[in-house]
This record gives structure tokens, C-alpha cells and sequence, in this order.
């Protein structure tokens, strides 16, 4: 994948989620990653420690590109690929339930993840 963005959500680490550069969100994985095997170590104690292995490394850097209705996802982490798709303002449940299973079709070796959000706002 190319021709996108990098968004970052920290999780283990301070900060706020942002559209960042790939070497911002290269160095932000590399933080995660090291901040999250501590938490798993119990440095945090064992409430984080149960919910770093509840919630795992998914979702926190993501490399972004618009395809239309959606966003092809690649998770810069664990490189889980998906197509996340939004639902538009004027969706109705029925249309909104054949855009997914275009989705569906289009991109049969991914996830769709379909977000019944308006907008896309999460």
C-alpha cells in the first residue's frame, strides 16, 4: 500500500492520536510495541497487565488508503490488512447491507470491517 497516511493511536505510551509521517509512525510502533511487552511483564501491575493482553497491539498504527467508500487498512504492527467501510449519511439499512456485501466481494481475502457510523467518526 502507498499513496496514503499514517494515523497513530497510542495506547502504552503518552500521547495523542494524529495523522503522522511514516518515520513518526515507524518510531511510535517501535514505542508501542516495547511499551506493551512491559506492561505484559507486570511492570504496570496486573489490572494493565490483563488489559494489554485483552486489548493486544491491533489498531494502534495504521497505514490508511481512500478507496472510494472505504479505507484500505494496513495495521503497521501485526500487518493485518482490512477494508473499512463507512456508512454514508443517506444509507438506507438496505443499502447499506448491499454495500457490504460488495465490499465483501471486492475484497474477498480481507476483513471488511463496517463501521455504521455516518461519517466515519469513531
Amino acid at each position: 500500500m502507498s499513496r496514503g497516511f499514517f494515523n497513530v493511536a497510542p495506547r502504552y505510551t503518552p500521547g495523542s492520536p494524529a495523522a503522522v509521517s511514516t518515520r513518526v509512525a515507524e518510531r511510535v510502533a517501535d514505542e508501542e510495541v516495547e511499551a506493551y511487552r512491559a506492561v505484559l511483564a507486570g511492570v504496570e501491575g496486573a489490572a494493565a497487565e490483563a488489559a494489554a493482553a485483552r486489548l493486544g497491539l491491533d489498531g494502534i498504527v495504521e497505514e490508511r488508503v481512500e478507496r472510494g467508500d472505504g479505507w484500505e487498512v494496513r495495521d503497521v504492527i501485526t500487518d493485518r490488512r482490512i477494508y473499512r467501510l463507512y456508512r454514508a449519511l443517506l444509507d438506507t439499512d438496505r443499502r447499506w447491507a448491499a454495500r457490504i456485501e460488495r465490499a465483501r466481494r471486492r475484497y474477498p481475502r480481507r476483513v471488511v470491517q463496517a463501521v455504521d457510523t455516518p461519517g466515519g467518526a469513531r
